[in-house]
C-alpha cells in the first residue's frame, strides 16, 4: 500500500498543523484536495493560488529532511548515510517512543518521529497532543 491511500496518514498530516503551517508547495508534492490524492504541479497553479483546503502528505525522504534541519544546529543527523541504516535508526527511536502502535508506513513512523522531537507531540489515535 502506498502511503498515501492510509486514511490514518492522511488524518496525522492534517492534525500535524504545525508541518503544514511551514509547510512550501513545491511541484511533484503528494497532496490531498476535494477528497482525493494528487500530485501539486506549480505549473498549474492559477496566478489567485489558495492553499485553504489542501493537506500535504510528506514522503519520507521530505520527513527526514525536515529533520535533517532541525537537527543541523544540535548534533549529527547519522553516523551512517545509507537509506536503511538511517531507516534502522529512526525505527530504534521510535520504538524508544513506543509511538509504533499508530504506524503502518514509513511515512507514518517519520512523521511520529519529526513530531515528538521537534513539537513534543504524540498521535494518541485522534489528534496529536503534547506528552
Amino acid at each position: 500500500m502506498k502511503f498515501y491511500e492510509d486514511k490514518t496518514y492522511l488524518k496525522m498530516c492534517e492534525k500535524a498543523e504545525e508541518i503544514q503551517d511551514n509547510y512550501i508547495p513545491q511541484d511533484g508534492d503528494v497532496v490531498f484536495h476535494n477528497g482525493k490524492v494528487q500530485i501539486f504541479h506549480i505549473k498549474e497553479v492559477p496566478v489567485y493560488f489558495s492553499w485553504s483546503g489542501y493537506i500535504w502528505l510528506p514522503r519520507q525522504d521530505q520527513l527526514q529532511e525536515m529533520y535533517r534541519e532541525y537537527q543541523s544546529n544540535r548534533e549529527p543527523f547519522f553516523e551512517a548515510t545509507t537509506p536503511e541504516a538511517q531507516n534502522a535508526f529512526m525505527l530504534r527511536e521510535i520504538v524508544r517512543f513506543n509511538d509504533t502502535r499508530y504506524c503502518a508506513s514509513m511515512e507514518q513512523l517519520w512523521l511520529a518521529f519529526v513530531m515528538k522531537e521537534q513539537y513534543g507531540k504524540v498521535w494518541n489515535g485522534e489528534d496529536w497532543v503534547k506528552e
